[in-house]
């Protein structure tokens, strides 16, 4: 591959790479909004003062469920800016040198180091997306984990 090719394909690749945060976030958003929907629903339900029964048994249940998917929200949208030490395209390393310093260092760049930059950063963001979405389907399974007590609890406020 040419160097031209090189540093366009690794462009390309980290743009792709970069496209799949806004969906992880438009998800966690989404669930969270769900997540805060069915907590409400519970604690607008919940009496002050009762006796523990299957009523609040399923209420508790439901918002410990909730709590797991939300904690699990919040570490999907906790950022990561460890890494990419030295880099000219990482935004935290760029913006740890001086104004003079990056455009004088950026300039100087061959195209190889540029492409292997770009690169580092797309694995490196590639690392942070897959913890994203793993901490994203581990809240999804907590909010459909949630659904039962939750539903359980509509139905019994409901009827009892």
């Amino acid at each position: 591959m040419n160097e031209a090719h090189l540093l366009s394909q690794a462009r390309a690749q980290l743009d792709l790479v970069l496209s799949f945060f806004a969906r992880a976030e438009t998800k966690a958003s989404a669930l969270f909004g769900i997540d805060v929907a069915m907590a409400g629903v519970v604690a607008a339900t919940v009496p002050v003062m009762g006796e523990w029964n299957r009523d609040l048994i399923a209420a508790a249940l439901a918002t410990v469920l909730i709590g797991c998917s939300i904690s699990q929200l919040y570490l999907a949208s906790a950022p990561q800016l460890s890494g990419g030490e030295g880099s000219l395209v990482y935004f935290r390393s760029a913006a740890g040198r001086s104004e003079a310093d990056y455009v004088t260092a950026f300039s100087a760049q061959t195209i190889p180091e540029l492409s292997q930059d770009l690169l580092q950063q797309t694995w490196r963001n590639a690392s942070i997306l897959t913890k994203k979405f793993d901490h994203l389907d581990r809240a999804f399974r907590w909010t459909a984990l949630a659904v039962l007590p939750w539903f359980s609890w509509i139905v019994l406020r409901a009827t009892g």
